[in-house]
């Protein structure tokens, strides 16, 4: 009798080590790997999260631009992103910073108008297309937003070929 159990037992544990990939007990099972995209086989991945909502850049780039219609200088604050504000700093004096407002393209402003284009996705966040008016001069800047940790940020002010970010002429 004892042989017959030994030998069930026996072909018990050569079936269940077969079914769980060469392991007896459980614990050994559990502590195997999970899949490389950690999904369980059958269950579709979670939904992607939402694209950032465009008319929140709209509301920064009207942050940006309404001061000057009241004759003020606009507050960004810590709006643009690191590397934005690094290359701010290379390209500042010690004395006069800047030298100029990049968003108005001057040093002075009077009788301002503008218009903000278009707002359009790409790839971590938005383009922001801002024509305006400031002494009698037109302009046509593109504003590149990115959307970071639920925040946009100020990434580059372009107006044709020159680039804030990168200090002079873009490479197109």
């Amino acid at each position: 009798m004892r042989l017959k159990h030994g030998a069930a037992l026996s072909a018990w544990l050569l079936a269940a080590a077969c079914n769980n990939g060469g392991t007896v007990n459980n614990a050994t099972a559990a502590a195997t790997p999970a899949p490389a995209d950690n999904r369980l086989e059958g269950v579709p991945p979670p939904p992607a999260p939402p694209p950032p909502d465009l008319e929140e850049a709209r509301v920064l780039i009207g942050q940006i631009y309404q001061p000057y219609l009241r004759a003020e200088s606009p507050r960004i604050g810590n709006r643009y992103t690191p590397e934005l504000a690094i290359a701010i700093a290379r390209q500042s004096d010690t004395d006069t910073g800047l030298g100029y407002d990049p968003f108005c393209r001057c040093q002075d402003f009077e009788n301002f108008r503008y218009t903000i284009r278009s707002v359009e996705r790409r790839d971590g966040g938005a383009r922001a297309v801002v024509a305006f008016t400031n002494l009698g001069e037109s302009h046509v800047v593109t504003i590149l937003l990115d959307h970071r940790n639920g925040r946009w940020l100020i990434a580059d002010v372009q107006e044709g070929t020159s680039s804030l970010l990168v200090g002079g002429q873009t490479a197109r």
